[in-house]
């Protein structure tokens, strides 16, 4: 069976790399939060131009100290992301809102869903694709979930970007998460969080040096595998946005997704990924019904693209 998803297979070079400073890192003592990490930070600072990054254990965790630092008093969400922040977000109101019908992102209307401005927004970049959330007054916060957005020419950073490295991300780190920020009080704040309750491991940061050599790669095999399907499969895409997407996931809307599924156990694994953390909203609902996302990684071959298309349009 061709899985969902694999990372790209290491040289043997490479391997032997990660053992060399897996072992000198264990012999140092200092297994969290070390040299590595900085140089995985720096790395990924100077990648997007920003001036700070903190590497934490996770994602979701980096995002819990984006909004310790922040305190929002308010919250809007789109209703269409990744289960996890429902477990990350502060003990305040939250309202979910819809997402644009074809790019899945926040809908811009937000004064649709609201009778009060909300102080803090969090705007995902749904499975890569690129967008800017609309901000209605200065004191309004934006938080950008960039969860695949690694190596993007992401279109601004808001007052933080969290972006995640686990095992299905643009570059992995087997977990991770990075906040990208240009707030130095913000980026010292998290920092102190980070290193009580969220430290990156050595070993993790090391890994993510590695793929981080193939960032390029990865995108540009990524590319390729997604144009390709959006070139031969009869389903509604994922509508990219002026400002590009970095190819996370191919996903596509199919009115028979349960049908092709079944169809596809034991030849081609597929996810839904996204459920809705609110229901009662219609484009999220639809979306929900509808939604396949279909393996796109970098050591996905040929004639393994051709098969999969070939088991979706019999």
């Amino acid at each position: 069976m061709i899985p969902f998803y694999r990372p790209p297979a290491l040289r043997e070079d490479e391997v032997a790399w990660i053992n060399e400073r897996v072992e000198k890192a264990v012999r140092s003592g200092r297994l969290t939060n070390g040299e590595n990490v900085r140089e995985f930070e720096q790395q990924v600072k100077i990648l997007h131009g920003v001036e700070h990054v903190v590497a934490c254990s996770s994602a979701s965790q980096a995002l819990s100290a984006v909004l310790e630092v922040l305190k929002p008093e308010t919250l809007m969400v789109q209703a269409f992301t990744w289960q996890s922040i429902k477990h990350v977000l502060p003990l305040r109101p939250v309202t979910y809102c819809d997402v644009d019908k074809e790019t899945w992102l926040m809908n811009s209307r937000v004064r649709t869903y609201w009778d009060f401005l909300p102080r803090a927004v969090i705007y995902t970049h749904t499975f890569g694709n690129m967008g800017v959330a609309t901000v209605e007054a200065d004191e309004q916060k934006v938080i950008y979930d960039g969860a695949y957005s690694l190596g993007a020419d992401l279109p601004e950073i808001g007052d933080a970007t969290v972006i995640s490295a686990s095992v299905t991300k643009t570059i992995t780190s087997c977990e991770g998460g990075l906040i990208l920020t240009n707030d130095e009080r913000l980026a010292s704040e998290v920092r102190q969080i980070r290193d009580m309750c969220s430290r990156m491991s050595e070993l993790n940061a090391i890994v993510g040096l590695a793929y981080l050599q193939r960032l390029n790669m990865i995108i540009g095999r990524k590319k390729r595998i997604f144009e390709y399907y959006q070139a031969r499969l009869p389903f509604q895409p994922q509508k990219t946005t002026r400002w590009g997407t970095n190819y996370g996931y191919y996903s596509c809307l199919v009115s028979n997704r349960d049908e092709l599924i079944k169809r596809l156990n034991g030849k081609v694994e597929t996810r839904i990924r996204y459920q809705p953390i609110e229901h009662g909203l219609p484009v999220t609902d639809d979306i929900a019904k509808q939604v396949l996302t279909l393996p796109c990684y970098p050591d996905l071959n040929e004639e393994e693209v051709v098969n999969i298309i070939s088991e979706c349009i019999k």
